[in-house]
């Protein structure tokens, strides 16, 4: 698998991601750096929210918004790759922290990973300043869950977990309005 790989399903990698992220980084040559400028410019300019996912090019166009964490991560390895700096997506389940329920969560996750200095790096944009009652801010390098009970490293996502994610979330996810709710209870925006 190629981490510099362009564009993909959901990941693009063009002029438009490489304009914005050299507007968003302050050295490209220094490549931990710009990777962490990158990462908290995704997490604390688009707050998380259950919805459906989006590619990084729909994403982008509308900054200031609310996104899925598969979205969020997304753009973010899409302004890494334009800088050339390797990411992919860790796809996971795991159980998850929500502190309005004061209890933790089984949930598939999207985290990414980022290689800086040949070491790969966890980098979870889901959780910014917006959403700090739901679930602690995510920090660079951090893992942003309680529990891993399996996970697969991809390039991006394919159109049929896209899919199938997004139909789960629209029509079958028994929790969703239940989190929404709580969400908008905590969202700071």
């Amino acid at each position: 698998m190629s981490e510099f790989r362009g564009s993909g399903y959901l990941i693009s990698v063009n002029e438009r991601t490489r304009s914005k992220a050299a507007g968003i980084v302050s050295d490209e040559e220094d490549k931990e750096k710009s990777a962490r400028e990158l990462f908290e410019w995704v997490r604390d300019n688009y707050c998380w929210d259950m919805r459906s996912i989006e590619s990084s090019e729909a994403l982008l166009g509308r900054e200031n918004s609310k996104a899925m964490s598969f979205s969020k991560s997304n753009l973010l390895i899409s302004l890494l790759r334009s800088l050339d700096i390797p990411a992919r997506i860790f796809l996971i389940n795991c159980r998850m922290e929500n502190k309005i329920k004061g209890e933790t969560e089984s949930s598939i996750h999207g985290p990414v990973q980022i290689k800086v200095d040949g070491e790969w790096i966890v980098a979870d944009p889901t959780y910014g300043p917006h959403t700090t009652d739901y679930h602690d801010k995510s920090e660079f390098g951090e893992e942003t869950w309680e529990e891993l009970q399996s996970s697969e490293l991809k390039h991006d996502l394919d159109r049929s977990f896209v899919w199938g994610y997004n139909y789960i979330l629209q029509y079958v996810h028994p929790d969703v309005r239940s989190i929404r709710k709580q969400l908008r209870s905590v969202q700071n925006i």
